[in-house]
């Protein structure tokens, strides 16, 4: 028996939604069904999940949905380790009497934002022709630069620039690690945190001595725990020449009047 041949039955047996979510080289596996699902060798976890309905973006020229979960794993992931890379999601429909036979993909994309509200998160996503089909501008006239941080652009070695040192306090967002107390504050403003017992990522948002704030909370760390500091760039040209000696590859309108002459005037 097809997939099809269920769908025309006059009786449905029982089905259920797959989401597949995926970025960096990682998978994460779950369903909006009472109970775990294997499919195609893959255990599927249940999680309490929503989705809207399918809509046309006559913009994007995409389909688009919405879906609605408790702040899970990845998408914490996808929060936390801003700017990040782009995280796929596949939505599949299969039939429970055999799942790994009797399924559909109705959906395949990507997540191009995400919301928080009452600890309820809303991923909205595009479906992968539309975002690929549209097009963006890749460098903008801007006095800061357009290359993130340690990409192949960039071209600086993050190994150059990292601290391996433990944390003393946690409380939440906010760390005590006494090795930053070493640089001068907003060293690693803009850098990242990794937990190197399994490499979880936050941005850093503040650092006043040895008072580190990251964005997103890890569950895993705790004081003692071994933890790696990326410093962090502002994308300033006088940054990238005195931090980093970095600037013949900033790629910015480092002196870019920030007030159009014709309407200021020259002085």
């Amino acid at each position: 028996m097809s997939f099809q041949d269920e769908v025309n039955r006059v009786e449905q047996g029982l089905r259920a939604e797959l989401y597949r979510l995926s970025t960096g080289g990682n998978s994460w596996y779950y369903t909006s069904y009472q109970a775990s699902v294997t499919f195609q060798n893959q255990v599927y976890l249940p999680r309490p999940i929503t989705r809207s309905d399918f809509s046309t973006d006559n913009a994007l020229k995409a389909i688009k949905v919405n879906i609605q979960a408790p702040v899970v794993e990845p998408l914490v992931q996808l929060i936390a380790t801003a700017p990040y890379l782009p995280m796929y999601v596949d939505i599949i429909r299969c039939y429970l009497t055999d799942p790994s036979a009797l399924y559909r993909v109705i959906f395949s994309g990507v997540i191009y934002g995400v919301g928080v509200e009452n600890k309820t998160l809303t991923a909205e996503c595009v479906s992968d022709g539309g975002i690929l089909d549209k097009q963006f501008p890749r460098i903008f006239y801007q006095s800061y630069c357009n290359h993130n941080l340690y990409d192949a652009k960039c071209g600086m070695d993050p190994m150059k620039f990292r601290v391996v040192t433990t944390c003393q306090g946690v409380s939440e967002t906010n760390l005590t690690i006494s090795a930053a107390a070493g640089r001068e504050n907003g060293y690693f403003t803009g850098g990242r945190l990794v937990l190197a017992e399994n490499n979880d990522m936050r941005l850093i948002t503040s650092h006043v001595g040895s008072a580190v704030k990251i964005l997103v909370g890890i569950p895993e760390l705790d004081p003692g725990k071994e933890v790696h500091l990326y410093t962090g760039c502002n994308g300033d040209i006088r940054t990238c020449r005195i931090k980093f000696a970095n600037s013949n590859r900033f790629l910015g309108m480092a002196y870019m009047p920030t007030k159009n002459p014709l309407v200021w005037g020259f002085r």
